[in-house]
């Protein structure tokens, strides 16, 4: 089994409509940005309002396509496959990975995992809707009982 779950944003929004709301808002927001530049309304406040609008706009949209994407290497994930762990948990963060052979135990409690390993321990901490953090921990609980590793909490 490899499975890739997507973290998103804890709204009531699905990953799709983040997507392309934040896109779209960030396109519409560059265009904003022009409008102010080119109509040298109320000179020099239209200019810095344009200014700040376009990189803002830019990073905005950049920000959709990279952080609800499945493609993305840099969006927010859990992935699950026979090997390891892999979590996530930020677009300009490194993901963190977790071999299954060096897990002795694995403990959930609300938007946290905790994974005891035989020198360390590790805790992941994620902000996620319900449905998503339930899907999480169905995912590992039953690639973790297939390895027969302890997994307690719920």
């Amino acid at each position: 089994m490899n499975k890739v779950i997507l973290l998103g944003l804890n709204n009531k929004f699905s990953l799709k409509t983040n997507l392309w709301g934040f896109t779209v808002l960030g396109i519409l927001f560059v265009i904003q940005g022009i409008y102010h530049i080119m109509s040298g309304m109320v000179f020099p406040f239209g200019l810095i309002i344009g200014i700040i609008l376009v990189p803002g706009g830019i990073v905005y949209s950049v920000y959709g396509l990279l952080a609800f994407s499945k493609s993305s290497k840099y969006a927010p994930r859990v992935e699950v496959d026979s090997g390891s762990l892999v979590f996530k948990n930020g677009v300009l963060k490194e993901p963190k990975t977790i071999r299954w052979n060096k897990i002795k135990q694995i403990e959930f409690a609300s938007s946290r995992l905790v994974f005891s390993m035989p020198d360390s321990e590790y805790a992941f901490l994620y902000d996620t809707q319900a449905e998503t953090s339930k899907e999480i921990k169905s995912t590992i609980r039953e690639m973790a009982e297939s390895k027969q590793i302890k997994v307690t909490g719920g």
